[in-house]
């Protein structure tokens, strides 16, 4: 059995996954919108770093995939 902290970080896991592709796409955005980009440097040197905290998470989430192939995600 799961223990439910397990099931909730999972949750947590998920929705944030969701919000870093969200936050990629953005980023995409500003590298594209050329002439504007001085000011969004700060924004996209952030979000850059919530997607290298995501990859990692993604990879833990991959190992739990991994661990629990009985689990159906989604």
């Amino acid at each position: 059995h799961w223990a439910s902290d397990e099931i909730t970080q999972l949750h947590y896991a998920s929705l944030t996954f969701e919000k870093s592709i969200r936050t990629y796409e953005k980023l995409e955005n500003i590298i594209k919108n050329g002439p504007g980009i001085i000011p969004c440097i700060s924004t996209a040197i952030n979000h850059t770093m919530k997607i290298f905290e995501v990859v990692k998470l993604s990879q833990s989430i991959l190992g739990l995939v991994l661990m629990y192939p009985h689990i159906h995600f989604p």
